[in-house]
């Protein structure tokens, strides 16, 4: 057995004590991953993971998640519009692949749980398209989250679905 590995120099620096919250605001992100997870509910989700893209939090990651069930759906309308697709009021097939990658914003909060109420965590509470001015309406109508690739969507007429284009 190889004892090398048993012995490191770390410098330790410039650790923290603990995890610090990043404050409340709007923040420029991309999405870094996706990962497709069940919820404790038993609900499939999607767990989302943004990278502060500049400023003075650039590189700290944000966590959200996006849940599967009917009464979620405007948010996860909201996250891919963000990502630059126009979504259609009917069924659609959705590639979430292509918003990694994508520059967004996103308003952070903070939040606590019922089980542990003196731990704040942050909350990713709105998605914004990168475009987006502030989330008082200034801006918003210069926003186009309408994207055309060129290319027509395709389509499934038998259960008249389609897939959401992006950039």
């Amino acid at each position: 057995m190889n004892c090398m590995a048993m012995k490191r120099k770390l410098d330790f620096t410039n650790v923290t004590d603990g995890f610090e919250l990043i404050p409340k605001g709007t923040y420029n992100v991309h999405v870094f991953e996706l990962q497709e997870k069940t919820a404790s509910t038993g609900n499939e989700m999607l767990k989302v993971i943004l990278k502060i893209s500049d400023g003075e939090y650039k590189g700290r990651q944000l966590f959200t998640n996006l849940v599967f069930v009917e009464t979620a759906l405007f948010k996860i309308r909201e996250f891919l519009q963000a990502c630059g697709a126009t979504i259609p009021k009917k069924t659609v097939d959705i590639d979430f692949s292509k918003c990694i990658g994508k520059k967004i914003k996103v308003e952070v909060t903070h939040r606590t749980t019922k089980e542990k109420p003196d731990e704040p965590f942050n909350d990713v509470k709105k998605f914004l398209p990168f475009a987006a001015v502030d989330t008082k309406g200034k801006g918003k109508d210069k926003v186009n989250a309408s994207v055309d690739d060129g290319n027509p969507p395709d389509t499934q007429d038998d259960d008249d679905s389609e897939e959401v284009p992006f950039k």
